[in-house]
């Protein structure tokens, strides 16, 4: 596997000799034409070579490199001008944390001015405006609303690099930017591998780093629940905590260790809280009726049999009971997370359910005659449809996973599916569309980390559930799925398999790479100018 430092290199490297229809200025009182048949133009032989150390991920729609000398903060302090304490705070956490740069009132000091300027009624909330002038003396970051804003203090994070003299600089640049996609989301599983809140909001850190706006929590799954619950205590006590781990790929062998964990609801709190601040809005993840082992063995009336909180991967037969006292509880448990998450849209999983339990049910065989339902496929659907409900009457926009559109029992409109299953094919884009779904594009062979990412698996010091993802089968996705189809967005996935410890090189990685994919329309030349300047800041202005 490649060294971390030679892994964000050959991202810059995959996509240099392919063209782009992104708009790249290098602009300086030179004119000396520099150009290819795309629409990036170079003017300025001495503008062209500073612009080779600018490096913003993702890049922007529209940057200009201006000739002239850099702003520099030679006494290690700025003047700052902002609209609310909102924006004064961001600042503070996300730039002066970072540099250490001091903010005072003096007039000769360069000022850095953030700045709400209202446009029409329904303005894109992202969009910015960035220009850094060293003849005013000024960085003026404009946008229409405080995320936009706060895009552009990730951008100014991102431009800060420091000289020989230990002095902090900003190129002369002007950009316009907005991105392309609304939905641009990381996944994380805290079932299989316990993350706890300082790590998440870790995560969410970096995320909000490259701009990435959704942070799908998978909080619940075969091995470990994770959610605190007032009326169903035992899902913490018993339900998050297991007698051992599975080592490698074969089910039977785990190391007897006892592994779990939960949150507070205070936890929760403050992690939505903190993604608030930084415009990630969190869609929290019940799977049901199936993956829900963990439950099982926490409340066993909720069963078809005996269960224990699951030691091994991958997709495992137990079900819950199709009953009324079992959609009860999913209605409970996705009511008491909505007061814990404030968010437009709760996932109620529907993937990977075992019919194999309800097929010998008598409860089953009974069910599906009540609900006459001709297949068996079709408790998922009635049990789906009721999680559905739950949410909708909680005022928000229920999300699946793609097996939920063919259990048959047709799904209600307005719910947003997730294509994971990449036998799926980009073909089911077309169906969710007419059947009036949202869709969000996650492939598993494209966008899950959970596979190895370097062609010689065996080797590779992370572990994996096997199959090869590299940068470009990433690059691919959007390219074959077709970017006017319907709503399409990506997530990324940390799953299974894997050391939880040794995640977020990885995640980054392909966060960077997927970032670029979707923020822009056009990216074949998006990584050209990651330059070897950002593999070397990275670990200081972007990761901490």
């Amino acid at each position: 596997m490649l060294a971390w430092p030679a892994r964000l290199a050959l991202l810059a490297l995959v996509q240099v000799a392919e063209s782009s229809q992104e708009t790249f200025r290098v602009a300086s009182a030179r004119s000396s034409h520099v150009g290819d048949a795309t629409s990036r133009r170079f003017n300025g032989k001495d503008a062209f070579a500073r612009s080779k150390s600018i490096a913003i991920i993702p890049q922007p729609k529209n940057m200009e490199v201006l000739g002239g000398d850099d702003l520099v903060f030679h006494s290690g302090a700025l003047r700052l001008s902002v609209p609310s304490t909102v924006e004064s705070d961001a600042f503070y956490e996300h730039v002066i944390g970072k540099t250490n740069l001091k903010v005072d009132a003096q007039v000769d000091l360069p000022q850095i001015i953030l700045e709400v300027q209202r446009g029409p009624q329904n303005p894109q909330p992202e969009k910015y405006t960035f220009l850094v002038s060293s003849k005013k003396n000024e960085v003026r970051i404009t946008g229409s609303t405080s995320h936009g804003l706060f895009n552009g203090l990730m951008t100014l994070r991102q431009l800060f690099v420091q000289g020989d003299a230990g002095e902090w600089r900003l190129p002369q640049v002007k950009i316009r930017d907005e991105p392309q996609h609304e939905w641009r989301g990381l996944m994380l599983d805290v079932s299989r591998h316990f993350f706890n809140a300082s790590e998440v909001k870790h995560l969410l850190r970096t995320m909000a780093s490259f701009k990435m706006n959704r942070f799908h929590w998978h909080l619940s799954d075969d091995q470990g629940w994770r959610i605190p619950s007032q009326k169903y205590p035992k899902l913490t006590e018993v339900g998050a905590w297991r007698e051992g781990t599975q080592i490698g790929h074969n089910r039977s062998i785990h190391d007897h260790v006892r592994y779990g964990g939960s949150y507070t609801a205070d936890e929760m709190r403050s992690i939505v809280a903190y993604a608030k601040s930084l415009h990630i809005e969190i869609i929290p993840e019940i799977d049901s009726p199936g993956h829900i082992q963990a439950a099982l063995a926490a409340y066993p009336e909720l069963g078809n049999v005996g269960a224990k909180v699951a030691t091994q991967f991958g997709a495992l037969e137990h079900t819950m009971k199709p009953s009324e006292t079992s959609m009860h509880f999913i209605s409970d448990v996705i009511g008491e997370t909505a007061q814990l998450v404030h968010s437009r849209y709760f996932h109620v999983g529907g993937d990977e359910v075992a019919m194999k339990q309800w097929s010998r049910s008598t409860v089953a065989r009974d069910f599906m005659a009540s609900h006459r339902l001709r297949r068996v496929e079709g408790i998922a659907g009635v049990m789906m449809q009721n999680a559905i409900n739950a949410v909708k009457h909680l005022g928000r926009r229920a999300v699946v996973w793609d097996e939920a559109m063919h259990n048959g029992v047709p799904l209600p409109p307005g719910t947003v599916v997730m294509l994971w299953r990449p036998e799926m094919g980009v073909n089911n884009l077309a169906k969710a569309a007419q059947q009036g779904h949202a869709v969000v594009m996650c492939p598993k062979d494209r966008t899950y980390l959970d596979q190895f990412q370097s062609p010689h698996g065996d080797h590779d010091a992370f572990g994996a559930i096997g199959g090869f993802l590299n940068t470009r089968k990433v690059y691919e996705l959007l390219e074959q799925a077709g970017l006017e189809a319907v709503l399409i967005s990506v997530v990324l996935s940390l799953s299974d398999w894997g050391n939880e410890k040794g995640g977020p090189p990885r995640i980054v990685q392909a966060m960077i790479a997927m970032t670029c994919e979707w923020y822009t329309r056009y990216t074949r030349l998006i990584l050209l100018f990651f330059s070897q300047r950002h593999v070397e800041t990275y670990p200081q202005l972007i990761c901490k």
